[in-house]
């Protein structure tokens, strides 16, 4: 990556893994300078999207977020790559996915950045996390999720409209 006039390397581990995603984290190679504070910025969490989408989408977003801290991006693994020993995933294993992930990371160090449909199971992971008393995240950013859809445009009420040949009843 490219800050200010030079490259700076970036090094990338795997830090934590199911069979679904791996947790990787993106951290800049730094020389430290006489003077410099060596206090460690905060760490930043990108819940990236899971269905039809790789963390390579983002890297752009990884880039910028790298001249703040360390970067932890979920790479979710596609369907047909997990074998069938695995079990299923459903919602559920996804919240408890990211609920290990910050609990890894220690939410009071860490802002958190959850894109798509990665809002809802990354909200409802820092809600189980604050139900138990742990640290809340330093900053939470719910972008383009259904979360966030519903304040910049108003309800469907479509469903109203259904047909009686359905069979569904409406109110």
């Amino acid at each position: 990556m490219t800050v200010g006039d030079r490259s700076v390397p970036v090094v990338e581990q795997v830090v934590d893994s199911t069979p679904f995603c791996a947790l990787r984290r993106f951290t800049r190679v730094q020389v430290p300078r006489r003077g410099q504070s060596h206090a460690a910025p905060p760490d930043i969490f990108l819940c990236a999207p899971l269905a039809g989408h790789h963390a390579v989408m983002l890297r752009e977003t990884v880039e910028m977020l790298l001249q703040d801290g360390d970067v932890y991006v979920t790479d979710w693994a596609d369907a047909r790559d997990v074998p069938l020993a695995a079990g299923a995933f459903g919602l559920d294993d996804y919240v408890l996915a990211v609920e290990r992930f910050l609990r890894k990371l220690g939410c009071g160090h860490t802002h958190v950045i959850a894109a798509c449909q990665a809002t809802a199971p990354t909200l409802a992971a820092a809600a189980l996390l604050a139900s138990e008393g742990e640290v809340p995240p330093l900053s939470m950013t719910l972008m383009g999720g259904p979360s966030t859809r519903a304040s910049t445009r108003p309800p469907s009420t479509a469903w109203r409209k259904a047909p009686a040949s359905t069979g569904f009843a409406t109110r």
